[in-house]
């Protein structure tokens, strides 16, 4: 009798209840650098495809139909042009190509974060947003777009992360069986290796400690100057307030390696499920 008298009562005040507004979430993808941005797209659409207002800010028009309640808002590609042959990347030496990549990362931020494009979209204090997913990977400067807009953020790296995210994230990063981005190892790695893999992970940090930091910090005061940004706590508070990470990577196209709760891998969520042809197709003989 008690659940009768329950079901009654749902199914009364289900006439009443209005149905739940989506949130408004931004995706803030603003580098010119298209692999990276197609790899989470899928994830923007699908969001806005359940209901949520989705703005993304990216260099990159969407293609082919999408959902009303996804908004995009263009900015102006700031693509450098390469100044290495890609064939002669593998050549280089490590420490060398890491810096060159790291270099030419945040200067690409940099030329984004000054384009009047990007600026009167942070300073439009029309703009209200309830989640901010954003790409973290050769710069945190791009975590200070939750502070503008009081709201959490969710980190999306477009690779495997690396020995900095991993330490600005709070995720383990052993170098004895955690091979280095920059290195073509694989988990199984002799003493030789383990000791060169531990070698470039501690150039890593000691870069990133010393100098890119500190770049990241004097990109945030001088280029973020949305109402409001003098109250804004240091990147290494931003940093630790990340509520989740999701990591464009799997293991069974890489290999395990241990991640805390708050990093999901994702890699495959792309792909759609398989479509029924309308073809019929008769199997062939089976001797010929």
């Amino acid at each position: 009798m008690y659940y009768q008298i329950l079901t009654v009562m749902l199914l009364a005040l289900g006439n009443h209840v209005q149905p739940t507004d989506g949130a408004n979430i931004l995706a803030f993808f603003p580098l010119p650098i298209y692999s990276h941005f197609s790899g989470f797209n899928p994830l923007f659409l699908e969001l806005a495809d359940r209901g949520h207002r989705v703005t993304v800010v990216s260099p990159f028009q969407p293609k082919g139909t999408v959902p009303s309640t996804y908004k995009h808002v263009s900015i102006t590609n700031v693509r450098i042009p390469r100044r290495t042959n890609l064939l002669d990347i593998p050549k280089s030496y490590r420490i060398t190509n890491m810096i060159n990549v790291r270099k030419t990362m945040m200067e690409m931020v940099r030329r984004t974060l000054v384009l009047k494009d990007t600026q009167a979209f942070l300073n439009d204090t029309r703009n209200a947003f309830d989640l901010v997913l954003s790409e973290c990977w050769y710069s945190d400067a791009f975590l200070a777009v939750g502070h503008r807009y009081s709201a959490p953020v969710m980190c999306l790296s477009p690779m495997m992360p690396s020995a900095t995210l991993c330490a600005a994230l709070g995720s383990p990063n052993n170098p004895s069986f955690v091979p280095s981005f920059w290195l073509h190892y694989s988990d199984a790695m002799r003493f030789s290796e383990r000791l060169f893999n531990a070698v470039i992970t501690a150039a890593e940090m000691l870069l990133s400690g010393v100098v890119y930091r500190d770049v990241d910090q004097e990109m945030a005061d001088a280029l973020f100057t949305y109402p409001g940004h003098e109250h804004r706590p240091p990147m290494d508070e931003l940093r630790g307030a990340v509520a989740v990470t999701l990591i464009n990577s799997h293991h069974s196209v890489s290999y395990p390696r241990p991640y805390p709760p708050g990093f999901v891998s994702v890699a495959g969520m792309h792909m759609r499920p398989k479509k029924e042809s309308a073809v019929k197709v008769e199997p062939g003989p089976r001797k010929i």
